[in-house]
């Protein structure tokens, strides 16, 4: 009895590690999160300031010439730090799934271990035992499908990002046509 006390406690004591590691991932990747917004708030109120002090003149009247220059800023900053937020989201997520994928078979094995136990204390409970033991095989056979395909739909998804901010990388505007003035009546 004292052993199968023994297994519970490692088990426990292994799912609260395991919690913590995850929890502490979260926390980390809040922190970053938080440092991206704030810089990007910061870069951008930057960018509109020194626009809106370099283009004072503008009016419907003024020579509005190539809105670009303006946009084209705005444009990069968003792609750097979208770059940088899916970057970031890609890590915490690999991270989580990693974590929780070896504490799933970690405590698959507590499982185990603590049947085995139970079994050597009452072993008129095989039968049962070597049923819970294959409905935990089979559960644990398909949680590594599913975190295959997961995985996989992951890849797929940040790839996606990878493509879209590539793409804003690759088309920066172009000059926008020069707007007629208007003329006086």
């Amino acid at each position: 009895m004292q052993a199968l006390n023994n297994q519970l406690k490692a088990a426990s004591q292994e799912a609260i590690s395991h919690g913590m590691e995850m929890m502490s991932t979260v926390v980390d990747s809040v922190n970053k999160a938080s440092e991206l917004v704030l810089n990007a708030a910061k870069e951008n109120a930057e960018t509109l300031v020194s626009s809106a002090k370099a283009y004072e003149p503008w009016s419907s009247e003024a020579n509005w010439t190539n809105p670009t220059e303006v946009i084209a800023p705005t444009v990069e900053k968003a792609s750097k730090y979208g770059k940088a937020g899916l970057q970031l989201a890609s890590e915490t997520t690999q991270a989580l799934s990693t974590q929780s994928h070896t504490a799933v078979k970690n405590l698959s094995k507590h499982s185990e271990a603590l049947m085995d136990e139970a079994l050597s204390t009452l072993p008129q409970a095989e039968p049962v035992v070597k049923n819970l033991k294959a409905a935990i095989a089979q559960n644990l056979a398909f949680y590594e499908h599913a975190f295959t395909l997961a995985s996989q739909a992951q890849r797929q998804f940040f790839a996606a990002g990878d493509q879209l901010f590539a793409q804003l990388d690759k088309n920066q505007p172009a000059e926008v046509v020069q707007m007629p003035k208007r003329k006086r009546a």
